[in-house]
């Protein structure tokens, strides 16, 4: 055993110096050395010791010294000691530990590795999901500004038939409507011109707008044509010295102007209604001045037979007096004028509607009168000047030859004055 003793005290006492170093967590203290016993077999210790207990170097002599204590032990030098065999199961069973704690650590990153994957392919996924949503909102979108492109090209059908039919009043809501939309359709079309067959459904919209027109022109008419037979019938109602009477009679102003006017109303609406969407266009244009003209041509077959009575009437009056004559028939004249113009404006839409509606009733003129009157004239339209002009030529057929005949130059001024 003398052989062993060297390897059993170097045994024990590399367990001290554990104990002591385990107690010091692990750190070098020179209060130490003073325990450890000098000898040759301690010499590995104390580099070891020296080394603050190096942890690859510790661990390289410990395998040497278990290696050489299994020897030892299989070839029955020594005895297996308890705790050898306690820190043997302990190392089998931290290296079993270990190798569960590595397989964990394979499997998190395993997962993580995975989680990642999934991670990435789910915001992917999500990213491709704002993108869809975000193409459908703008194909709904797409869809609903083609659906609302698609109505300027539906209605001409609709449009037309209803004016086909004609089943409906120009100024009722119905009507109204119709205009409207030609109007919407219209301004849509033309200002996109580059839309796919835009300018043929200008043109179907355009022949909307001119049956309209038309729809129009004849409900004007007929209204117009209404009063005239109103008029004319209740003259028939009237007997001959009635009818013959002077224009300031009231049955005969009734008639010419109360009457007459029963459809005013209805015919201004109308023209109120297209004048507000089709003010500059052509067919418009067209429409009401073939309106006005048959307003005018009624107008002066009603007014002719009552303007030549009257100015007959005052040449029997003062025939001899050309001055009264022109006077009165002037007079005369202007009232009318003032009357039509008054009546004209409840027909058809002029520069300057503030009218008092009243008829003029004084027969002298007075210095301003002619200014005032004569001033809305201008305002109105060349066929309205055209036609008070040949009111007026009755009595400019009645006066001409007077004047120039008349060899009395006291007379003319006086007749140049009044006419003035």
């Amino acid at each position: 055993m003398s052989v062993v003793d060297p390897f059993g005290s170097m045994h024990k006492k590399t367990i001290e110096l554990l104990i002591t170093k385990v107690a010091d967590y692990g750190l070098p203290s020179s209060a130490n050395s003073a325990d450890l016993q000098s000898g040759e077999e301690l010499g590995d210790f104390e580099k070891v010791l020296d080394s603050n207990l190096n942890a690859d170097l510790l661990y390289s002599y410990l395998s040497d010294l278990y290696i050489a204590e299994k020897e030892n032990i299989s070839s029955g030098i020594i005895e297996e000691n308890a705790e050898i065999g306690l820190l043997h199961i302990c190392k089998k069973s931290i290296n079993l530990v270990k190798e569960r704690y590595d397989k964990c650590i394979e499997l998190v990153n395993e997962l993580r590795s995975n989680y990642e994957i999934v991670t990435e392919r789910t915001s992917s996924l999500h990213n491709a999901c704002d993108r869809m949503m975000a193409h459908q909102t703008q194909i709904a979108a797409g869809a609903e500004q083609i659906r609302a492109n698609l109505y300027y090209y539906t209605q001409y059908e609709s449009i037309m038939k209803k004016l086909s039919t004609g089943k409906f009043s120009i100024t009722g809501q119905v009507f109204t409507q119709i205009l409207s939309t030609i109007d919407e359709c219209l301004r849509f079309l033309n200002n996109h011109i580059h839309y796919k067959d835009s300018r043929i459904y200008i043109t179907k919209y355009e022949q909307c707008l001119s049956k309209a027109m038309t729809v129009i022109r004849m409900g004007v008419m007929a209204d117009l044509e209404a009063s005239h037979n109103a008029v004319k019938d209740r003259y028939m109602k009237l007997d001959v010295e009635s009818r013959q009477s002077d224009y300031s009679d009231d049955d005969t102003f009734a008639l010419l102007y109360g009457v007459f006017a029963a459809r005013a109303n209805s015919i201004r609406s109308a023209l109120n209604v297209a004048e507000q969407h089709f003010r500059d266009i052509t067919e418009f244009q067209l429409m009401t001045a073939d309106c006005q003209q048959a307003y005018f041509k009624i107008r002066y077959q009603m007014l002719e037979p009552v303007i030549k009575n009257t100015i007959e009437e005052l040449r029997r009056t003062h025939e001899s007096s050309s001055c009264a004559l022109t006077r009165n028939g002037c007079a005369f004249l202007l009232r009318l004028c003032d009357d039509e113009f008054r009546l004209y404006k409840q027909f058809f839409t002029v520069g300057d509607d503030d009218d008092s509606g009243s008829r003029s009733t004084t027969v002298p003129i007075p210095s301003n009168l002619h200014a005032s009157i004569s001033a809305p004239f201008n305002l109105g339209t060349t066929s309205f000047d055209d036609f008070i002009e040949s009111l007026c030529r009755v009595l400019y057929d009645i006066l001409r030859p007077i004047v120039i005949h008349n060899p009395h130059l006291e007379t003319l001024t006086e007749l140049c004055t009044i006419l003035k």
